[in-house]
Protein backbone atom coordinates (compact mmCIF):
# COMPACT_ATOMS: atom_id res chain seq x y z
CA UNK A 1 0.00 0.00 0.00
CA UNK A 2 1.79 3.69 -0.95
CA UNK A 3 2.86 4.98 2.25
CA UNK A 4 0.70 8.46 3.52
CA UNK A 5 2.35 11.89 2.84
CA UNK A 6 1.32 15.00 4.32
CA UNK A 7 3.24 18.64 3.91
CA UNK A 8 5.00 19.19 6.95
CA UNK A 9 5.71 15.74 8.69
CA UNK A 10 7.20 12.33 8.23
CA UNK A 11 6.47 9.63 11.34
CA UNK A 12 8.62 6.91 11.33
CA UNK A 13 7.11 3.93 14.00
CA UNK A 14 8.02 3.36 17.37
CA UNK A 15 10.31 0.33 18.57
CA UNK A 16 9.05 -1.16 21.06
CA UNK A 17 12.28 -3.35 21.61
CA UNK A 18 14.38 -0.23 22.09
CA UNK A 19 15.85 0.61 25.29
CA UNK A 20 16.59 4.30 23.50
CA UNK A 21 13.22 4.34 22.14
CA UNK A 22 11.13 3.78 25.46
CA UNK A 23 13.52 6.52 27.16
CA UNK A 24 12.44 9.40 24.73
CA UNK A 25 9.25 8.34 24.48
CA UNK A 26 9.24 9.14 28.68
CA UNK A 27 11.06 11.77 28.37
CA UNK A 28 8.41 13.35 25.95
CA UNK A 29 5.29 12.30 28.36
CA UNK A 30 7.27 14.00 31.14
CA UNK A 31 7.35 16.97 29.27
CA UNK A 32 3.93 16.81 28.24
CA UNK A 33 3.34 15.97 32.17
CA UNK A 34 0.67 13.50 31.55
CA UNK A 35 0.42 9.48 31.04
CA UNK A 36 4.55 8.56 31.60
CA UNK A 37 3.80 5.96 33.79
CA UNK A 38 1.92 4.12 31.00
CA UNK A 39 5.07 3.25 28.73
CA UNK A 40 5.04 -0.09 29.45
CA UNK A 41 1.63 -0.41 28.50
CA UNK A 42 1.16 1.09 25.29
CA UNK A 43 4.44 -0.65 24.69
CA UNK A 44 3.16 -4.00 24.99
CA UNK A 45 0.25 -2.77 22.68
CA UNK A 46 2.68 -1.73 20.18
CA UNK A 47 4.07 -5.01 20.25
CA UNK A 48 1.42 -6.68 20.19
CA UNK A 49 -0.46 -4.50 17.21
CA UNK A 50 -3.21 -3.15 18.55
CA UNK A 51 -1.61 0.53 19.04
CA UNK A 52 0.39 2.06 16.45
CA UNK A 53 2.80 4.65 17.87
CA UNK A 54 5.05 7.44 15.32
CA UNK A 55 7.36 9.41 16.59
CA UNK A 56 7.45 12.76 14.62
CA UNK A 57 10.56 13.31 12.96
CA UNK A 58 12.32 16.31 11.59
CA UNK A 59 15.58 15.04 9.56
CA UNK A 60 15.79 13.51 5.91
CA UNK A 61 15.55 9.47 6.48
CA UNK A 62 15.49 7.10 3.87
CA UNK A 63 11.43 6.18 3.31
CA UNK A 64 10.54 2.30 2.65
CA UNK A 65 7.91 1.13 0.45
CA UNK A 66 5.57 0.45 3.01
CA UNK A 67 2.22 2.87 4.27
CA UNK A 68 4.08 2.15 7.62
CA UNK A 69 6.28 5.50 7.11
CA UNK A 70 5.04 8.74 5.91
CA UNK A 71 6.81 12.42 5.45
CA UNK A 72 7.18 15.23 8.48
CA UNK A 73 8.86 18.81 8.40
CA UNK A 74 10.50 18.68 5.04
CA UNK A 75 13.84 20.26 4.29
CA UNK A 76 12.00 23.12 2.53
CA UNK A 77 9.86 24.03 5.92
CA UNK A 78 9.78 27.58 6.81
CA UNK A 79 12.80 27.83 9.58
CA UNK A 80 13.28 24.50 9.59
CA UNK A 81 16.74 24.66 11.40
CA UNK A 82 15.68 27.31 14.03
CA UNK A 83 12.69 25.27 15.30
CA UNK A 84 14.83 22.30 15.62
CA UNK A 85 17.40 24.30 17.76
CA UNK A 86 15.04 25.54 19.73
CA UNK A 87 13.61 22.09 20.53
CA UNK A 88 17.29 20.90 21.75
CA UNK A 89 17.36 24.14 23.96
CA UNK A 90 14.70 23.43 25.92
CA UNK A 91 15.03 19.20 25.34
CA UNK A 92 18.76 18.93 25.41
CA UNK A 93 18.40 15.27 26.54
CA UNK A 94 16.13 14.43 23.11
CA UNK A 95 19.34 15.72 20.48
CA UNK A 96 20.86 12.22 20.72
CA UNK A 97 18.83 10.21 17.56
CA UNK A 98 17.31 7.44 17.74
CA UNK A 99 17.19 4.82 15.00
CA UNK A 100 14.58 3.71 12.51
CA UNK A 101 14.86 -0.02 13.74
CA UNK A 102 10.87 -1.15 13.89
CA UNK A 103 10.47 -4.11 11.97
CA UNK A 104 6.93 -4.55 12.61
CA UNK A 105 3.76 -1.78 13.47
CA UNK A 106 0.03 -2.75 13.34
CA UNK A 107 0.39 -6.01 12.65
CA UNK A 108 2.42 -5.55 9.63
CA UNK A 109 6.34 -6.34 8.90
CA UNK A 110 8.31 -3.29 7.45
CA UNK A 111 11.67 -2.96 6.64
CA UNK A 112 13.35 -0.46 9.10
CA UNK A 113 16.13 1.66 7.25
CA UNK A 114 18.23 2.03 10.23
CA UNK A 115 18.59 5.75 9.39
CA UNK A 116 19.37 7.81 12.08
CA UNK A 117 16.38 10.29 13.47
CA UNK A 118 15.45 12.95 16.03
CA UNK A 119 11.86 12.66 17.67
CA UNK A 120 9.92 15.74 18.33
CA UNK A 121 6.67 14.59 19.28
CA UNK A 122 4.33 11.17 18.60
CA UNK A 123 1.14 10.47 17.87
CA UNK A 124 -0.65 6.86 17.91
CA UNK A 125 -3.65 5.32 16.10
CA UNK A 126 -5.48 2.20 17.90
CA UNK A 127 -8.81 0.42 18.93
CA UNK A 128 -10.32 1.54 22.32
CA UNK A 129 -12.77 -1.94 22.91
CA UNK A 130 -13.55 -0.49 26.58
CA UNK A 131 -14.60 3.27 25.35
CA UNK A 132 -16.02 1.82 22.76
CA UNK A 133 -18.67 0.01 24.95
CA UNK A 134 -18.89 2.77 27.38
CA UNK A 135 -19.67 5.53 24.20
CA UNK A 136 -22.11 2.66 22.76
CA UNK A 137 -20.00 2.62 19.65
CA UNK A 138 -19.52 -0.17 16.98
CA UNK A 139 -16.01 -1.34 17.12
CA UNK A 140 -15.37 -2.00 13.62
CA UNK A 141 -17.00 1.55 12.56
CA UNK A 142 -14.77 3.41 15.07
CA UNK A 143 -10.25 3.53 15.99
CA UNK A 144 -9.02 6.46 18.15
CA UNK A 145 -6.79 8.81 18.13
CA UNK A 146 -4.54 9.29 21.19
CA UNK A 147 -1.18 10.21 22.96
CA UNK A 148 -0.78 13.29 20.25
CA UNK A 149 3.18 15.67 21.36
CA UNK A 150 4.70 18.02 19.92
CA UNK A 151 7.32 19.86 21.14
CA UNK A 152 6.52 22.98 22.64
CA UNK A 153 9.01 24.83 21.46
CA UNK A 154 7.80 24.15 17.88
CA UNK A 155 3.91 25.09 18.37
CA UNK A 156 1.53 27.37 16.51
CA UNK A 157 3.41 25.61 12.84
CA UNK A 158 0.50 23.56 11.80
CA UNK A 159 2.63 20.75 13.25
CA UNK A 160 0.04 19.31 15.01
CA UNK A 161 -3.22 19.70 12.46
CA UNK A 162 -0.76 18.46 9.87
CA UNK A 163 -0.21 14.98 12.50
CA UNK A 164 -4.09 15.11 13.12
CA UNK A 165 -4.87 14.96 9.04
CA UNK A 166 -2.59 12.26 8.36
CA UNK A 167 -3.50 10.15 11.57
CA UNK A 168 -7.59 10.58 10.29
CA UNK A 169 -6.51 9.08 6.84
CA UNK A 170 -4.32 6.34 8.61
CA UNK A 171 -7.40 4.85 10.51
CA UNK A 172 -9.43 5.47 7.42
CA UNK A 173 -7.03 2.33 6.02
CA UNK A 174 -6.43 -0.57 7.00
CA UNK A 175 -6.25 -2.51 9.34
CA UNK A 176 -9.08 -0.34 10.88
CA UNK A 177 -11.06 0.93 8.25
CA UNK A 178 -12.51 3.25 10.61
CA UNK A 179 -15.98 5.68 9.43
CA UNK A 180 -15.68 7.82 12.46
CA UNK A 181 -12.11 8.84 14.45
CA UNK A 182 -12.21 9.35 18.42
CA UNK A 183 -10.15 11.05 21.15
CA UNK A 184 -10.57 12.06 24.38
CA UNK A 185 -8.82 15.03 26.41
CA UNK A 186 -9.40 17.05 29.34
CA UNK A 187 -12.58 19.10 29.36
CA UNK A 188 -11.62 22.40 28.38
CA UNK A 189 -13.71 23.91 31.36
CA UNK A 190 -11.64 22.58 33.95
CA UNK A 191 -8.32 24.26 32.45
CA UNK A 192 -9.61 27.37 34.44
CA UNK A 193 -8.75 26.16 37.76
CA UNK A 194 -5.69 26.22 39.23
CA UNK A 195 -2.48 23.46 38.71
CA UNK A 196 -4.14 21.18 35.79
CA UNK A 197 -3.04 20.47 32.58
CA UNK A 198 -4.12 22.70 29.48
CA UNK A 199 -6.88 21.25 27.43
CA UNK A 200 -7.10 21.17 23.87
CA UNK A 201 -10.28 20.92 23.19
CA UNK A 202 -11.10 24.13 21.95
CA UNK A 203 -8.03 23.21 19.19
CA UNK A 204 -9.92 19.43 18.39
CA UNK A 205 -13.10 21.55 17.72
CA UNK A 206 -11.72 23.63 14.96
CA UNK A 207 -9.91 20.64 13.47
CA UNK A 208 -13.28 19.70 12.70
CA UNK A 209 -13.98 17.42 15.86
CA UNK A 210 -17.63 17.20 17.69
CA UNK A 211 -18.11 16.60 21.40
CA UNK A 212 -20.04 13.37 22.28
CA UNK A 213 -20.08 13.09 25.85
CA UNK A 214 -18.64 14.38 29.00
CA UNK A 215 -17.37 12.61 32.25
CA UNK A 216 -16.61 14.01 35.40
CA UNK A 217 -13.99 12.06 36.74
CA UNK A 218 -12.10 11.20 33.38
CA UNK A 219 -8.42 11.49 34.41
CA UNK A 220 -6.81 10.97 37.94
CA UNK A 221 -4.27 13.05 38.33
CA UNK A 222 -1.52 14.09 41.17
CA UNK A 223 -1.18 17.91 41.34
CA UNK A 224 2.01 19.77 41.85
CA UNK A 225 1.58 20.07 45.31
CA UNK A 226 0.68 16.74 45.53
CA UNK A 227 -3.38 16.32 45.66
CA UNK A 228 -4.85 13.57 44.25
CA UNK A 229 -8.02 14.97 41.65
CA UNK A 230 -9.87 13.97 38.89
CA UNK A 231 -9.89 16.21 35.61
CA UNK A 232 -13.16 15.84 33.53
CA UNK A 233 -12.56 13.80 30.51
CA UNK A 234 -14.54 15.32 27.00
CA UNK A 235 -14.73 12.97 24.05
CA UNK A 236 -15.22 13.84 20.37
CA UNK A 237 -15.71 12.60 16.76
CA UNK A 238 -15.59 13.41 13.47
CA UNK A 239 -16.68 11.64 10.78
CA UNK A 240 -14.11 10.01 8.23
CA UNK A 241 -16.84 9.43 5.31
CA UNK A 242 -18.08 13.17 4.13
Amino acid sequence: MKELQSDKLRFVPFDGKSEDHAKVLYLQRVACGWNEDLIEEWTEAHEAGSKGIYWLNPWPVVMDESWCSAKILRDDFPNREKLVQDHFVKFPEEKRPLKDTSAFVLGSKRLPTNEEFVAIGHIAVERQPRKDQMLNLVTEEVAWITCLYISFAMHDHGLGRDAMKWAEKMVAREPFNAKMAYLDTTDGEFQLLPHVLKSNEDWYIRQGYQVVHRKAEGYPWITPDGNAVWIPQVFLKKDLTS
